[in-house]
């Protein structure tokens, strides 16, 4: 990016504390009413993380070339409800409520087994049988 089109924010947790957060303002659910869920530690979620990082990234380009309206549509909104929704990363999590603290329930992994030799040997060439993770 050039000068002109620098990162608006330094790191992840400064967007989503400076412009995320005060920004979306949605009804947030508990576990008497419906709505949306978030947890005030969405860090220690793997899904979210990920999912997060993604939309400040994208969210860096947008502003630098005057795509936001395209950011809010095919990236905020598909991640938000992916978030935030009753299967999401964040569904046993609830903010606080009447003076208590809020609830958080760290994510448990996916079961999944080794892949197999020869299922890795059959790969396609140019799929790289693991990634790390960018984060």
């Amino acid at each position: 990016m050039s000068e002109d089109n620098a990162p608006a924010y330094a790191c992840l947790e400064d967007w989503v504390s400076q412009w995320l957060s005060p920004t979306i303002n949605h009804r947030l659910g508990d576990q008497s009413q419906p709505g949306e869920c978030w947890c005030e530690q969405w860090w220690d979620h793997a899904e979210a993380l990920n999912r997060i990082y993604a939309l400040w990234q994208e969210w860096e380009v947008a502003r630098a070339t005057s795509q936001m309206s395209t950011w809010w549509i095919y990236h905020f909104e598909s991640h938000w409800r992916a978030l935030t929704g009753e299967d999401g990363p964040f569904r046993e999590c609830h903010p606080a409520l009447h003076g208590e603290s809020s609830k958080h329930i760290p994510d448990k992994a996916l079961p999944c087994q080794p892949m197999p030799p020869e299922t890795m040997a059959a790969l396609p060439e140019g799929i790289p049988p693991h990634q790390d993770n960018p984060l």
